[in-house]
């Protein structure tokens, strides 16, 4: 009997963990990418920035992706899993490889306004730092972005 409740158990909540351990996808990143940056465009960067910090808001946190964002220069306004970034000039940050990735974020912005940018970084979902790839976007003097882990 009890060898049976928990075989249902199992069949029952299988399909929910294997959901809750995908990783985000390079696609699901940009749609993601693109809702901030409509938000911003219709209700403004205030808008933007509380839904961001918003960790309930499923639009902009799903599994491991999360919405960033930064001013042109690399002063983080609004990071949607590490509230402990915003307000500060992260534009010097390296990643373990000492790739100054957040400068290269801030280059492409200036330059082309969107593109991918690969570094190094702690995974929310794992704990592990982890090969990421992030699509970043310009609007206004700010840029959003939102990453994918590769590990």
């Amino acid at each position: 009997m009890i060898k049976k409740f928990f075989l249902m158990l199992a069949i029952t909540i299988a399909p929910f963990m294997a959901a809750a351990s995908e990783q985000g996808t390079a696609e699901e990143a940009t749609a993601m990418l693109e809702r901030a940056v409509a938000l911003y465009e219709a209700e403004g960067i205030d808008a933007l920035i509380a839904a961001v910090s918003d960790k309930s808001n499923a639009d902009f946190h799903d599994r491991d992706l999360y919405v960033f964002v930064s001013e042109i220069d690399g002063n983080f306004v609004a990071h949607g899993v590490n509230a402990a970034l915003v307000g500060r000039d992260l534009s010097g940050l390296t990643d373990a490889n000492g790739n100054a990735f957040i400068a290269e974020m801030n280059e492409v912005a200036r330059s082309s306004g969107e593109g991918w940018v690969d570094y190094h970084w702690p995974n929310p979902a794992t704990g592990n730092m982890e090969a990421k790839s992030t699509h970043i976007m310009r609007f206004g003097d700010y840029y959003a972005g939102v990453g994918i882990y590769k590990g």
